[in-house]
């Protein structure tokens, strides 16, 4: 890890009990990687912050979103930080790239412990926020429709590699927070001519929501064979499930 020897040397004075010098040496670590590593990285320490994160956790996830580190840097971030750090890291995924990189992901993102689950649901969320801004910006053209297709793939099945933290007291208002970040950037909704179908939509499909039977039923792939759609928005969608459901259970109950 070529920037670990290049820390300042008033950096290598600090007192090594300062909980800010792992965080300082972490960020010095990711600025070497660029501009845009350096960004990806600050934004992954402020959501791990936010979330009361471990100072050895946050360095880890700095070095791992700047992708500063390779399996064969562990020794080095040992010696430049402490053991936990340096084990946080090795347990996350490393040098992975190309058509496997999403499957290895995913793996790691639903079956690591509680850390590295942390750092990598920090990583997806700061990547969607950063998108959230381009596509406000920008419109539907944010990201060309390949690249769009293939950012809708990877976020979504990310996403859904965190459902086992869903309900889970600590985990579940991050998680929603996630979750609703990538519906705000790739899912449409649309309401039936009838007005007794939600429609859920993505490139990668989608699910339709019946009124009469309150349940969900999956789309493979494209819009529904229907000429009378018309767009709503998530909050309108969500308003009607819960309407729905609430006529049918007092329905249920009489």
């Amino acid at each position: 890890m070529k920037s670990i020897s290049k820390l300042t040397k008033d950096m290598r004075l600090y007192e090594p009990a300062w909980a800010g010098l792992f965080i300082s040496r972490a960020i010095c670590i990711a600025r070497a990687e660029g501009a845009d590593s350096l960004e990806r990285a600050a934004n992954v320490m402020a959501v791990m912050l936010s979330w009361g994160a471990p100072v050895y956790a946050v360095a880890a996830g700095i070095i791992h979103a700047a992708g500063a580190a390779g399996a064969g840097d562990i020794a080095e971030v040992e010696s430049a930080f402490d053991s936990q750090t340096a084990s946080c890291l090795m347990a996350l995924p490393l040098d992975v790239a190309g058509e496997q990189k999403l499957d290895i992901y995913y793996d790691y993102a639903s079956k690591s412990a509680v850390n590295q689950k942390m750092i990598l649901m920090a990583e997806v969320t700061a990547d969607l926020r950063a998108l959230e801004i381009r596509y406000q910006e920008e419109g539907e053209a944010f990201l060309g429709e390949k690249e769009k297709i293939a950012a809708d793939r990877y976020y979504g099945t990310l996403v859904n590699a965190f459902d086992d933290v869903m309900d889970q007291e600590a985990w579940r208002e991050d998680y929603w927070i996630m979750q609703n970040l990538y519906k705000e950037i790739f899912v449409r909704y649309y309401l039936s001519g009838d007005g007794r179908t939600i429609y859920q939509l993505s490139s990668e499909g989608g699910y339709a929501f019946e009124k009469e039977t309150n349940k969900f039923f999956e789309i493979e792939s494209g819009r529904p064979d229907a000429h009378d759609l018309r767009m709503i928005t998530q909050e309108e969608a969500e308003n009607l499930e819960d309407e729905w459901c609430a006529d049918r259970s007092i329905s249920e109950m009489q």
